[in-house]
């Protein structure tokens, strides 16, 4: 049987959750992204993600404002994380 199409943000949503913990896998690994443990209220380990301080985040973001405040003509990827 042939699944009916689906719009972007029905995928998103079916393919989303899947694909994020490889995602943040591969950055953690990269060495964009740290992971640490903290205690809550001194009794739940909990998990944050922290910059991991490779200056990556920072250049996409200064991407992203020059296509957004300066208008920039945007690079295709600048283009899809500034939309």
């Amino acid at each position: 049987m042939l699944e009916k199409p689906r719009n972007v943000q029905t995928v998103l949503a079916a393919k989303g959750p899947h694909l994020r913990g490889s995602l943040l896998d591969r950055l953690v690994e990269r060495g964009d992204l740290r992971r640490t443990s903290r205690k809550s209220l001194g009794v739940f380990t909990t998990t944050f993600l922290e910059d991991g301080g490779t200056g990556r985040r920072a250049g996409l973001l200064a991407d992203v404002r020059a296509v957004l405040v300066d208008g920039a003509d945007p690079q295709p990827r600048v283009a899809a994380l500034a939309a």
